[in-house]
């Protein structure tokens, strides 16, 4: 029998606008922060809701992706961590990738990205994703 091999990436992107609440805050409300902030950098984010959404973005080849999420949060916000199940549309049940995010408020805060997935490859597309929208609400904070 095949042993399922999970893969994990870490990505780290300072937070130079926002302060560690103001980001934390967009990904532990409802959606719809989110959806605008995302719109502007051309990530699609459709049937939105506090538990699920379809998100459409393009690939650094060009592909364009769709990735159907259900949200599952933390209860620990002292800790400013959520956590996130997404599966990619139109893939065997085994596309299914965790993303982790933790927002840390020392002297560099910073939104600390963790990708688990049980693929052979490493998730490039989504730390490339997870970079875009993370320099995309901290610049919200920026302008707003």
């Amino acid at each position: 029998m095949a042993q399922i091999q999970f893969r994990t990436s870490r990505i780290a992107t300072p937070l130079e606008h926002a302060t560690a609440e103001q980001f934390y805050s967009v990904f532990n409300k409802p959606p719809y922060r989110i959806r605008e902030i995302c719109s502007q950098i051309g990530i699609n984010i459709q049937s939105a809701t506090e538990k699920s959404a379809t998100i459409q973005f393009q690939t650094s080849d060009g592909a364009i992706k769709t990735v159907e999420g259900t949200v599952e949060r933390s209860a620990d916000d002292p800790s400013r961590t959520v956590r996130f199940l997404t599966s990619e549309a139109n893939t065997v049940p085994d596309s299914v990738h965790e993303l982790k995010l933790e927002v840390t408020d020392d002297s560099n805060p910073s939104a600390k990205w963790m990708v688990s997935n049980m693929h052979c490859s490493t998730p490039y597309d989504y730390l490339q994703l997870l970079v875009s929208v993370s320099k995309a609400v901290d610049n919200y904070f920026r302008q707003n």
